[in-house]
């Protein structure tokens, strides 16, 4: 997501960092243009390929997202067949696990290089008996410098995998600086669906209803719909910009997205977020994902699961999340978990950055 891709710059800027960075992606050739007036900064992502050298380079930083994980990379193989047809999956396999899982790569370069933010959730056994990925996974995290994932259980895989010292750190996300444009007397909810059980008609019908019953009940002045993964004509990074002055305009947002849910926790704003309790973490898009968020930062009272909205009147629902969103003491505990969570994950991330290595 951008806000990961922004934090990056913004968090070398606020530690006096001042780096000569060189972005790279599997796609590569976008060129993310900064608005006018903000703190993000423009870059333009290379393209990853077998030939590309790390050795120029004092740091290799994996940033965010599923690399590490086996089923991702069949994403990827098909993102990057659709952006160049031609290209062979033997090729491009090849260049994810040179460039990504850090396989062939010298024990000087592996030293150098920072994983932070990933997820392994996902892994299963069959990730495991594949004995190139483990083989690559587990020289890549025992000889790393520091590897931080960005939830418990991919942070026990990672231990399992060999990484040394605390694994756990959090999404990149929080590393983004909030807008600080909070508005203190915000009367309306944001709402944003299209995840999960947007894809269910039935789901997405007594979800609304549930929404209107938050605003009613609790006398909220209206509802506006944040959109989050629609698609628009605008630049990225404006469309990004647009969309976090629209939650620091939000008293409370209700979503079934997860950034959705982490860019109105960080900016200040108490995110309601909708997941499948039922789901089986087999994919990406998984609606565990969602869920181990909640439960790390202790927001549990904060995750709905969709099978009770269907067993419970509208309106007692909202009776019962008003009831936790009117507990300031609630939101206070939540927001503070996560930037002592954030802050620790920073600090280390900024130390592993600023060290010489341990070769």
């Amino acid at each position: 997501m951008l806000s990961v891709d922004a934090a990056l710059p913004q968090m070398l800027a606020r530690n006096g960092i001042d780096a000569d960075v060189t972005y790279f992606s599997m796609i590569g050739g976008e060129t993310l243009e900064a608005p006018e007036q903000s703190t993000f900064s423009t870059r333009t992502y290379r393209e990853l390929n077998v030939r590309v050298s790390y050795h120029e380079y004092d740091v290799v930083l994996i940033w965010g997202d599923f690399l590490h994980s086996r089923h991702f990379h069949t994403d990827v193989t098909l993102s990057v067949k659709q952006k160049y047809p031609g290209r062979q999956t033997d090729e491009i396999e090849n260049t994810i696990y040179k460039c990504l899982m850090m396989e062939g790569q010298p024990s000087t370069v592996l030293d150098r290089t920072i994983c932070f933010g990933g997820s392994l959730y996902i892994n299963g056994p069959c990730d495991d008996w594949d004995h190139r990925y483990r083989s690559a996974v587990e020289r890549l995290y025992s000889q790393a410098r520091l590897v931080l994932t960005r939830d418990p259980v991919s942070a026990a895989f990672a231990r399992m995998y060999g990484a040394r010292g605390a694994t756990l750190g959090v999404d990149a996300s929080f590393l983004l600086e909030p807008s600080g444009r909070l508005q203190a007397n915000a009367s309306q909810i944001g709402y944003s669906f299209g995840r999960g059980i947007a894809n269910s008609h039935l789901a997405r019908i007594r979800t609304d209803r549930l929404v209107s019953a938050i605003r009613k009940d609790g006398n909220f002045s209206k509802i506006v719909n944040l959109r989050w993964l629609e698609k628009t004509d605008m630049p990225p990074m404006v469309n990004l910009q647009q969309k976090l002055e629209q939650i620091t305009n939000c008293a409370l947002v209700v979503t079934d997205t997860y950034h959705c849910a982490i860019n109105a926790w960080r900016e200040g704003v108490p995110a309601f977020c909708v997941g499948l309790g039922t789901e089986y973490a087999e994919n990406t898009l998984s609606e565990k994902k969602k869920e181990l968020l909640y439960s790390m930062f202790n927001a549990r009272d904060f995750y709905v699961y969709a099978e009770r909205i269907s067993l419970v009147s509208p309106h007692k629902m909202a009776r019962k999340l008003l009831s936790v969103y009117r507990d300031q003491n609630i939101s206070k505990l939540i927001s503070r978990n996560i930037l002592m969570a954030t802050q620790m994950a920073e600090r280390a991330l900024i130390q592993a950055i600023m060290s010489p290595g341990h070769s």
